[in-house]
């Protein structure tokens, strides 16, 4: 132990002797250590990130949403010519949503949209809202928890009562800290109940909010609820008909004429499927998207996309993003490992004496192995060190600045600061073992 003390000290004085150049053959090592935490935590961060965008749309979900017509597709669906039967559609509707429930085995459940913008009011604070019609299990599927009440139950989904649940935006705007279950909000023309208030999402810690200023907040209330008392675009009339899909005089004046017309004929805005295995889901989503064209006359009138495999996708390209950045800092640090072992094949040419002098003097070659190892570990490590560092901070300035999320895990940074030793402990090997067979009486009378 003494000896490896007296070795560490001399390996220290000799590393000071040379501060410049013991810092700049430590860049290397800190850059290359700096690059590895980076691109760990923004790897992890990304990965955290696909996560959280699952469970904003759900897990194993299919989303089928209305897609407007070409001109030429409205034209055509829109001939009195019994020959163009086939090309006629009115958009996504409930029975659709059954139909491919009933006729696909994987899928395990589904809900729609129906969206309607509305002014909502209660005790006197109005704010512009959006009204979106779903089934019971619609938040079950995108896995949506409760802060208070409950969910739509049998009862009222039979008898179509006027209920809703608001979105924790929702809450806070109409009724901020007093309790929102059990009291009544009038959406348009419509009261509703309140029968539950969903809790806030959480992504990355944080609690993203939607601004409560320029967008409209979200009430949810029972699919046929919002088909019954505010409107159903699929129920046609001379009047609609006559105004070229407008509201007649008998809609729901909470329902503006302009986006009536936007809108069309289709009773959803959006079907969500979720199937019980991902691995089919892309099967699935082929087969539902034949079904809705046969049910639509051969009208491709909506658009099916597959979150799940989308976002794969994209993690997948992040991925092979991360892995090239790992590559990089992999370079960097064999380069930096390099630099490292010239560094000290110079110092053991420049100290060919003063080994010479130790070994007459009764120093053993382990004894020369083990400063010039020591030496080279200290630059490793002391770079790793500092390339932690260095690694944690440029990663929250690219969090802050480019709002990436960024995760650090105390694995990551143990496992960059270790390489960083080995490198140091891998690349002194051959000048230590080149400085110990050095020839005692050669190395002192070296000039």
């Amino acid at each position: 132990m003494e000896r490896f003390i007296f070795n560490l000290k001399v390996a220290i004085g000799a590393l000071m002797h040379n501060k410049i150049r013991s810092l700049l053959t430590g860049l290397g090592i800190i850059f290359g250590v700096a690059s590895v935490i980076a691109m760990q935590a923004v790897g992890k961060g990304t990965q955290q990130d696909l996560l959280d965008q699952l469970k904003l749309v759900g897990i194993n979900n299919i989303m089928i949403t209305q897609k407007a017509l070409k001109p030429q597709d409205k034209s055509s669906s829109q001939n009195n010519d019994p020959t163009h039967k086939s090309n006629t559609s009115f958009g996504l509707s409930l029975a659709d949503g059954k139909a491919l429930k009933d006729i696909i085995p994987g899928v395990e459940r589904y809900s729609p949209e129906i969206d309607m913008n509305v002014f909502a009011v209660y005790n006197g604070k109005g704010h512009e809202a959006r009204v979106t019609g779903v089934m019971p299990q619609y938040f079950d599927m995108l896995s949506r928890n409760f802060q208070d009440g409950r969910d739509f139950d049998s009862s009222q989904v039979s008898e179509t009562a006027p209920v809703c649940i608001l979105s924790p935006e929702a809450k806070n705007i109409f009724f901020h800290s007093e309790p929102a279950v059990g009291k009544y909000i009038r959406c348009g023309t419509v009261w509703l109940q309140v029968t539950g208030v969903l809790q806030p999402i959480l992504l990355n810690d944080t609690v993203k909010k939607k601004s409560t200023t320029d967008n409209p907040v979200d009430i949810y209330t029972d699919s046929r609820t919002a088909l019954l008392r505010f409107n159903d675009r699929s129920f046609i009339t001379k009047a609609r008909l006559n105004a070229g899909g407008g509201n007649d005089d008998e809609s729901d004046v909470s329902i503006s004429d302009a986006e009536q017309n936007v809108k069309g004929y289709n009773q959803v805005d959006k079907l969500i499927l979720q199937v019980n295995d991902s691995k089919n889901i892309i099967a699935i989503s082929d087969l539902a998207a034949q079904i809705l064209k046969r049910r639509h006359g051969g009208v491709s009138d909506f658009e099916i996309k597959v979150p799940e495999a989308e976002l794969k996708q994209e993690q997948h390209t992040k991925d092979t993003f991360n892995l090239v950045l790992g590559i990089i800092a992999g370079i960097s640090l064999l380069v930096g490992g390099i630099g490292i072992m010239n560094i000290m094949l110079v110092s053991v040419t420049e100290r060919t004496k003063e080994i010479g002098l130790r070994l007459a003097i009764g120093a053993r070659k382990y004894d020369i192995i083990q400063q010039f190892l020591a030496e080279a570990v200290m630059l490793s490590s002391g770079g790793g060190l500092t390339g932690v560092i260095l690694g944690i901070v440029v990663s929250k300035l690219i969090s802050g600045y480019f709002h990436i999320p960024t995760i650090f895990t105390f694995l990551s940074l143990i496992i960059a600061f270790g390489f960083s030793v080995a490198v140091g402990l891998i690349f002194g090997i051959a000048p230590a073992r080149r400085a110990a067979r050095q020839n005692p009486i050669e190395s002192l009378r070296y000039e």
